[in-house]
């Protein structure tokens, strides 16, 4: 099968490699589409170290099954499924307390094994979930970060009276502010790229562009009429954005720390003592807030068609991430399986088949 494999800093090839075993408590998903995320991104770069190289990255996927193990429900092919990144153990202390995305043995896909910028992923079925109709496959990509985003929202004790500050402009701090909008009384986004900020100007209060405020403290004092947020959101996926986090929030006030960048960070630590400003951090979704994802793409509660501003095929996955990394962009998303229909002149019949 063809895939899209990461050998080092910058260096992506699209080559054929062997197609996944099918063991028997798996399922054989054919790859429809992978968003290209902040993890993915730092892996490419350097920042992120996967467990093994080479590998195939890639865990925001969606696809069709296409064949399952003999321990499988047979129905599950021909079924529009979504994929969840962590393949867990299910006997460790956290599977057994039901705490299995933090699993002791766990392994994610495109991290710690391959991943799904391929043809074919082989995947244990209890990682797989079922799209209903409602969802096309080229959304379905969106319901992994959403599953994240909601575990953060069960960590966080987000008010109504809260004022709240998201550091950041992509896909991630969309979907938060989507979902946060009707929450809080007041949401200001702080980025650095018009391009991207444009994209929340119907949803937030306000949007500051970093390259164009001379002092970011007063500004924020300014539009929230406060001394600071009552929560800071830190989505950009940049080392030094907890430092700004600590400034821009009151004391006793939350920061919520969401990024995957892979470096070390510095910030006041002494300050954030002081003013008793707690750290929340989230990772992966559950089980349960993948359901409360699905729904939430089923009832059409977020558009997301408007940012998905990039597609590619497997061939220009080089080109996707030189893209990605440049944030000229919002999501960007491979496509991995190319159908197309050809009407015979001398009949009605349609004709399918795979561009390789």
């Amino acid at each position: 099968m063809k895939a899209l494999v990461y050998y080092g800093v910058k260096n992506l090839k699209v080559e054929q490699v062997p197609n996944p075993i099918l063991s028997k408590d798996h399922v054989l998903i054919k790859v429809k589409y992978v968003g290209i995320c902040g993890t993915d991104i730092a892996i490419y770069r350097g920042d992120l170290k996967p467990s093994k190289i080479p590998i195939i990255l890639g865990h925001e996927i969606s696809g069709i099954v296409e064949d399952v193990g003999v321990n499988v429900d047979k129905n599950l092919i021909n079924k529009n499924v979504v994929v969840e990144i962590n393949i867990v153990d299910n006997t460790c202390e956290y599977c057994r307390k039901g705490l299995y995305t933090h699993c002791l043995n766990r392994k994610a896909i495109g991290i710690d094994i391959d991943g799904g910028m391929a043809e074919y992923i082989s995947i244990p079925q209890q990682n797989v979930h079922i799209l209903p109709s409602e969802i096309p496959l080229r959304e379905a990509i969106f319901i992994e970060p959403l599953a994240a985003i909601l575990r953060m929202f069960e960590l966080i004790p987000f008010k109504p009276h809260h004022k709240v500050i998201v550091l950041g402009q992509g896909p991630i701090a969309y979907l938060t502010t989507s979902l946060l909008k009707d929450k809080v009384s007041k949401i200001v986004v702080i980025g650095t790229k018009w391009y991207r900020l444009k994209f929340f100007e119907n949803i937030v209060d306000h949007t500051l562009n970093l390259n164009e405020v001379k002092d970011i403290k007063n500004e924020v004092q300014k539009v929230l009429n406060d001394i600071g947020a009552d929560i800071v959101i830190e989505v950009t996926n940049n080392p030094n954005a907890l430092e700004l986090a600590l400034n821009l929030v009151k004391p006793m006030g939350i920061i919520a720390a969401k990024s995957t960048h892979g470096k070390l960070t510095q910030f006041n630590y002494t300050k954030m003592v002081v003013n008793e400003v707690s750290i929340i951090s989230s990772r992966c979704g559950p089980y349960y807030l993948w359901k409360e994802a699905i729904n939430i793409l089923k009832n059409r509660k977020i558009d997301l068609n408007k940012i998905i501003t990039h597609e590619f095929n497997l061939d220009e996955g080089l080109k996707a991430f030189e893209i990605a990394e440049s944030k000229n962009c919002m999501k960007v998303i491979l496509k991995i399986w190319f159908i197309f229909k050809q009407k015979f002149l001398n009949n009605l019949s349609l004709t399918s088949w795979k561009v390789e």
